[in-house]
Parts: C-alpha cells; structure tokens; sequence
C-alpha cells in the first residue's frame, strides 16, 4: 500500500460501471464469496443510482447464478483516492467484505486484493469490449503484483455471457 500511487488505484472514477466486468484469471483456486470455483465471474450496473460513492451491482457466475451486492467506494487508511469497494450481500446477510484496487485504468483492466481469501490472493477484471483479448499492459501489471500463478475464470465457454 502506497498513498503516493494512489491515483492508479481509484476506482471511483470508474463509476457508475460503463460496461460490465469479468474476471480473466485469479491467483488462487476458491473464491467463498464469489462462486467457489465458478467459471464466467461478471458484474454488471443495477438500476440503483450511484449517489454518495455507494451503488448496488450484479455478480454472476457459472450459467445462472447471481448475488447482489451493495457497493460503496472507501479510501484505505492514509489514502485520499477511493481504493477499496466495501461489498456487502443486498439480500441483508451480515457479511461485509473489502475489496483493495491494487490498479486501475477504467479502460482495460483492474487488479483486485482479496484479502477476505488470503494476503496475497488478487483478480485480474477486464471490461466486457476487452474481456477475450485483455491488453498486453494488465498481464504485465498482473505479474508484478499477483505473481504468476493464473486460475483460469474466463474461457470460451463464457462467450455466451456477453
């Protein structure tokens, strides 16, 4: 965590959601909060406006499972750019977890931390226009950050998706 990097990790400027996200590939194997081991991992805009750095999204996964989460935009300790979604089941299940934005560029990709996993679990999303060819920059950026262990999430089997 660096505050000084913090303009590469605000995630707030990418919202509300222009187009729906998919996780490519993770850095470990069981994701408890989004599907286990599900293929096709996506999030998509609700209709529920983003009003004070807070909206609500679609996740879905596998061929028709979904989860909606309340999503509100936080700065780490000692960051002033929002870099952590605060994520939380919409149905009212106790359960609220963090999310850190490691990077961002709204156009091409996102690395994601899921410490709720581990220390070092992290996600690579990319926008749906990018999502079968994700840019050069965000594998490099992935490796640097996450390591070089890749759980495949988006595959051909997902094209139906989008």
């Amino acid at each position: 965590q660096d505050p000084d990097l913090g303009e590469f990790q605000d995630d707030g400027k990418c919202f509300p959601l222009k187009n729906s996200w998919f996780v490519v590939y993770r850095s470990y194997d069981v994701d408890p909060f989004f599907g286990l081991t599900a293929k096709c991992v996506r999030i998509h805009n609700t209709d529920v406006p983003y009003v004070n750095n807070a909206t609500r999204v679609r996740v879905e996964f596998g061929d028709n499972e979904k989860l909606d989460l309340n999503v509100k935009l936080v700065p780490s300790e000692g960051y002033k750019h929002q870099n952590n979604l605060r994520v939380s089941p919409a149905d009212g299940a106790e359960v609220e977890i963090d999310l850190r934005i490691d990077y961002v560029d709204c156009n091409t990709c996102k690395i994601l931390r899921h410490p709720y996993v581990s220390k070092t679990a992290c996600s690579l999303m990319v926008p749906e226009p990018h999502v079968a060819n994700p840019h050069s920059a965000c594998h490099f950026i992935y490796r640097m950050l996450c390591g070089s262990k890749k759980v495949q999430i988006y595959d051909e089997s997902c094209r139906k998706h989008h």
